[in-house]
């Protein structure tokens, strides 16, 4: 099962997932007007491990306990759901109306109404699950540990396993359609099909790697980050990879585009690096911290936010040129942040936090 637990590998998958996590303070105040403000007042205790929008107003939270929460106005006002499951939640997928989590010990639950009611779905495994994906209303993944990766075409109602050829854990799932997609897992591997899951092929982009995150594009491309700096990318669904220069030996956490051509990664030591040609190079800009920077979220071109370690998110309105902090008095590491817009965001964290901010997080 490779040199990780199940424990850490939760941990892991829930820090570094292509969905969005944040960690933030019990003790988080009311900051000036623009900035993140505490945002669930009365936290029922449980940390939340994901948070996704399905629009402006649907939004839905996940964490430990099966807890679910969920927001019908854009987040002013959180209710707790009753969830069907009382074990740990620690992947989710929104798409419009719908939603998908999954869970320790094999649990899949499925919303049609926004996250207002759930149903758990057999999975046909007791193995945790970590994360999960859907290219459309119908069609899905979800990965976990030991090998363990499912898939779906009827949007959840019954799930099949699939052979991956590996007994390793597994996280971060990213399809480019209903085909070609890649998974990551432990200790690094990275695995690839062209044929929906129904077959897959171990990569090893030169030398062995310890491999973070994968995103993928419409137009064929799938890149991924990891140690030391490394980037490879892939321009025809994972058959063959490239090594992409950085110019950065700090272990990259966060990789994320925004369109075909502009794509940033982030890292350790405040790494920040951007691309405008689609991933072909790289060039590093200016984080003014040296804090581990583990999660990006981009409206467009130009304003994007990253989070990390020591309760740090910054912020740029310039596509990178220039990044401001956002969030001051917060002491533990962030992990994720999510917008649905330019201006609407979330983020969610220990003891049931939520913060949220309606400006993009600055008072500019």
């Amino acid at each position: 099962m490779g040199r990780y637990n199940t424990r850490q590998l939760v941990m892991r998958v829930v820090r570094l997932a292509v969905t969005v996590l944040l960690i933030v303070p019990l003790q988080a105040q009311e900051s000036p007007s623009g900035w993140w403000r505490w945002q669930h007042p009365h936290p029922q205790g449980n940390s939340l491990h994901a948070i996704a929008f399905g629009d402006e107003r649907h939004g839905i939270s996940i964490g430990r306990d099966g807890t679910i929460l969920r927001t019908e106005d854009g987040g002013a006002r959180w209710l707790d759901v009753r969830s069907p499951v009382r074990t740990p939640l620690n992947g989710l997928a929104v798409r419009g109306r719908r939603a998908w989590a999954v869970g320790a010990r094999g649990v899949i639950l499925v919303s049609a109404d926004h996250g207002e009611n759930w149903r758990e779905r057999a999975s046909g495994t007791r193995r945790h699950l970590l994360g999960v994906w859907f290219i459309d209303d119908l069609r899905g993944w979800a990965s976990g540990v030991e090998g363990t990766l499912l898939v779906t075409t009827n949007g959840g109602s019954t799930w099949k396993m699939l052979d991956v050829g590996t007994v390793r854990h597994l996280g971060t799932i990213a399809f480019i359609d209903e085909k070609r997609g890649a998974v990551i897992g432990s200790p690094g591997d990275l695995l690839v099909t062209r044929d929906g899951g129904a077959s897959w092929r171990e990569v090893r982009p030169g030398r062995a790697l310890s491999l973070t995150s994968v995103t993928a594009l419409t137009n064929g491309s799938l890149s991924v980050v990891g140690k030391d700096g490394a980037i490879w990318q892939s321009q025809d669904g994972g058959e063959n990879w490239r090594p992409r220069a950085s110019n950065s030996s700090s272990h990259l956490q966060a990789i994320h585009f925004v369109d075909q051509r502009h794509g940033w990664a982030a890292g350790r030591d405040g790494t920040i690096l951007h691309t405008h040609d689609g991933g072909e190079t790289w060039t590093a800009q200016l984080s003014r911290t040296g804090q581990s920077l583990t999660a990006i979220s981009f409206a467009d071109e130009r304003r994007g936010w990253v989070a990390g370690d020591a309760g740090i998110i910054l912020a740029t309105t310039d596509g990178g040129e220039t990044w401001k902090s956002q969030a001051e008095g917060t002491r533990l590491s962030l992990a994720g942040v999510s917008f649905a817009t330019s201006n609407l965001g979330w983020a969610v964290g220990q003891n049931g936090a939520i913060l949220a901010t309606r400006d993009g997080g600055r008072n500019w």
